[in-house]
This record gives C-alpha cells, structure tokens and sequence, in this order.
C-alpha cells in the first residue's frame, strides 16, 4: 500500500486512539513521527554522483579544448616576405615581346618630408623574349616601374619613358615574371628613323645571325684627339659607361642618335664593342662613318 496511506490511518488511528483514551507512549509524538515518514516519502530520490560520471565531464572538456587547439595549429598562418625576386617581361599592345625596353624599378620610401618619395633601387633592359634580368631581393612596397627606349641616345621623344605604379601584392601573384606593355614605338622602328645609326651585327662561325646576342659598348674614341696625344680619360678603378642591348632575329643591335648635331654621332667617333652568347665572346671597333655604320662581329 502506498507510504501516504499508510500515514493517514496510522493518524485516523492516533486520533481514535487520543478519543479512546489510549495515546502514544510517553515522550513520543506519533504524529510527528508519522509527518516525518510522508516528508521522507515526498522527496524525489537524487541521483549517485559517481567518480566515473566527474571523469566523464572532465575528459569532455579536455576533448574540446584539444578540438580547438588542434584546428587553430591547423590553420595556415600566411608569411608576408620581406624582399621579393621578379622579372618584369615587356610586351608591345599586340601582346609580343618587345626586346630593348630599359625598365627603371624605384621602390617607395617615404619620408615626413616627402611622403611621396620613391627611390631607384635596380634596372634592366628586356632582351628577345621581353624579359629583364632578374630583380632580386626587391622590398615589399608598392613601386614605380620606368620604361624607355635607351636605344637612342640622350632619351629622344620617341623613346620617352611611360611609368606605372604596381603593388607587391600584384608581383607576389604573378610567379616570378610581372607582365608590362610597352605602348611606344618598337626600339627598332624607333632607331630606324634616326639620321645617325650604329649597327652591331652578330653571326656564327658560318655568317648565320645570331639573334639575343647581349651587346655593350663604351666611347673608345675621339676625334678631337687625334694628332693632340690626348685620349678619352677614364678613371681605371671605376667602370667604363656602357650601353647596349640584345641582337633582333637578323643578328642586328641598333644605337641611334635622334640628329646629325649629336656630338658622340659625329664621323670619327669609335666605340668598342663585345658580343657575348652561350659562353661565346666576340669583340670589335665602331668609327662612325656617315649615318649608317655597321660592325660586324664573329662569335665562335
């Protein structure tokens, strides 16, 4: 029979009992007694806490917080270089290499007094397939790319240089070679239209041309000297000036001046030439006889 039954007739009874004459013995209060049973009987019975419950919750918490350190480990953290290694290839509006370009690279380096400053830091000049000589260890900065036909002399109007303004970001994603377009006239449309031109002429052993033969060249002569005993003076610990550039598919390097008053143009000026391919060196002398001089050199 239910507990609270019990403890009702065992009440009825005690009252029956009080009316009757007949209590509980002395010192003891039945009803008391009988409350305390249906209290008892009336709370909820709690659950055992268990040490393998408390190491449950325990490894649970554990198990999260190594969730979340393991996918923290997991993810990437991206490494932002401190210098970069680029080619810039130079291509005219159709998309073809256009070989002979000079590009100036400059690299920001602002001041407080001039926020705007850029500083030339490497150069080089794009041979056959529009590509420079690698720039290498260039800072990560935004930066200022200088073009120009060097192949004339004194920086003519038709090879005015164009500039651009380009971010790492857009060379780091370029794999290595950063793509430039070159909107002027080729260096050889160029230096053809020029009154004065020096051609250096590069063939194998067989007279074959040899097309992307790296030429330099420096002033080796003067005519104002000759007879006078003088002679073009270089310091010995210094590098001569050089120019020069790369042979186009007929085995030809065009060095122009843009007019016939250009000094270096004159009759009689020299120019000491060195054709270099594939660990294959040839070397000669240009005087400058009349507005179109060519020299050919021999690489074998």
């Amino acid at each position: 029979m239910d507990m609270k039954k019990i403890a009702i007739l065992l009440l009825s009874g005690t009252l029956l009992l009080s009316l009757t004459g007949c209590g509980a013995p002395e010192g003891e209060d039945l009803s008391s007694s009988i409350a305390s049973v249906v209290s008892e009987e009336s709370e909820p019975e709690e659950a055992p806490s268990t040490a393998l419950d408390e190491g449950s919750s325990t490894e649970s918490a554990d198990s999260k917080a190594e969730t979340t350190s393991s996918e923290a480990a997991s993810t990437p953290v991206p490494v932002v270089p401190q210098t970069m290694d680029f080619r810039c290839k130079v291509v005219d509006e159709e998309g073809n290499p256009a070989p002979n370009i000079m590009v100036v690279l400059f690299s920001y380096a602002p001041t407080e007094v001039q926020p705007d400053l850029y500083d030339m830091f490497t150069s080089g000049q794009s041979n056959q397939e529009g590509l420079t000589p690698l720039f290498a260890d260039v800072p990560v900065e935004k930066m200022r790319l200088e073009m120009s036909n060097r192949s004339i002399s004194h920086y003519a109007e038709s090879g005015r240089e164009e500039e651009i303004y380009i971010s790492a970001e857009e060379v780091l994603a370029s794999d290595g070679i950063y793509t430039i377009v070159w909107h002027g006239e080729s260096y050889r449309e160029a230096s053809e239209k020029c009154p004065v031109q020096m051609v250096f002429r590069v063939v194998d052993g067989e007279g074959n041309p040899v097309p992307n033969a790296d030429i330099t060249f420096y002033c080796s002569r003067n005519p104002a000297f000759e007879g006078t005993g003088k002679e073009i003076e270089t310091d010995p610990n210094e590098p001569k000036l050089t120019a020069g550039g790369w042979t186009d598919a007929d085995g030809r390097y065009f060095y122009a001046f843009p007019d016939e008053s250009s000094e270096h143009g004159r009759d009689g000026w020299g120019y000491y030439a060195t054709a270099t391919l594939d660990g294959k060196t040839a070397e000669g002398e240009l005087i400058v006889d009349g507005g179109y001089t060519e020299l050919t050199l021999v690489l074998e």
